[in-house]
């Protein structure tokens, strides 16, 4: 209704100044029957009162789109009245529409081009890192250890973006199945010796025992604890402390 009004206001501003113009041009003229004025007025009003009634009863769907939120892009495009300027805005709409999916179509199919890109070079991208693992690693000259350095790096990297590029598909990827915690820590930690030992952190793990199992994913899981593990021998190289430690440890709360 407000939109209704705010469209037509000037229209009744103008009708207004209309009739004050012409009862005033009576008025001058010499015409001095004010009943027949007033009724003059009275039929202006009620004329323009049938067009505004008209008009906001066949435009009244109109109005209401104009004025709530959109609950999809579908609503949008529905077709309900027959008035020009509704016919003339649902054609405006429907293009609007078309470009827009066509748009959103073409960007998704770079995104998943380049995603799948993405997944192809991270996996290319391990083989040649194997192999220079395996040729430096009984090397002991300070250059290969330097090599080895980065070559954890880079594994641990391309590790993040392949976890990451599957969070596109993280419901098609989670599958939940019993997991046995301390194979997990233990796994985690092999996994990440060798940061242990070029940060001379030594790992703890506390509330050891066999026989504790989760219901989760494993591999999210263990990227999940690799980061944490990983974050924490990066805040533990920067204290001076000797005999610095990383303590893995967890609480099992019974379930009632």
């Amino acid at each position: 209704m407000k939109l209704f009004l705010r469209e037509h206001a000037l229209l009744l501003v103008v009708q207004f100044v209309q009739l004050g113009f012409i009862v005033s041009i009576y008025w001058l003229d010499g015409y001095r029957d004010l009943l027949t004025v007033l009724y003059s007025v009275f039929i202006a009003f009620f004329i323009l009162t049938g067009y505004l009634v008209y008009q906001f009863f066949s435009r009244k769907h109109y109005y209401l789109r104009l004025s709530q939120p959109l609950e999809s892009f579908d609503a949008s495009i529905q077709q309900r009245e027959h008035a020009p300027v509704s016919e003339a805005l649902q054609k405006l709409l429907h293009s609007q529409y078309r470009q827009y999916e066509q748009q959103l179509y073409t960007l998704k199919k770079q995104q998943e081009e380049h995603l799948t890109f993405m997944d192809q070079w991270v996996h290319q991208m391990k083989t040649p890192l194997s192999v220079i693992d395996l040729t430096v690693q009984h090397m002991d000259e300070p250059e290969f250890a330097s090599i080895r350095e980065e070559l954890e790096r880079m594994r641990l990297g391309l590790n993040t973006v392949l976890y990451m590029s599957r969070l596109r598909a993280f419901e098609q990827d989670f599958h939940v199945k019993p997991v046995v915690l301390s194979q997990i820590v233990s796994a985690v930690i092999h996994d990440n010796k060798r940061l242990f030992i070029r940060n001379r952190i030594y790992p703890e793990v506390q509330g050891y025992t066999s026989e504790i199992t989760v219901e989760t994913d494993e591999k999210w899981l263990f990227f999940m604890l690799s980061q944490l593990v990983i974050n924490a021998i990066k805040y533990s190289a920067g204290t001076d402390e000797e005999g610095k430690k990383v303590v893995v440890s967890w609480i099992c709360i019974p379930r009632f």
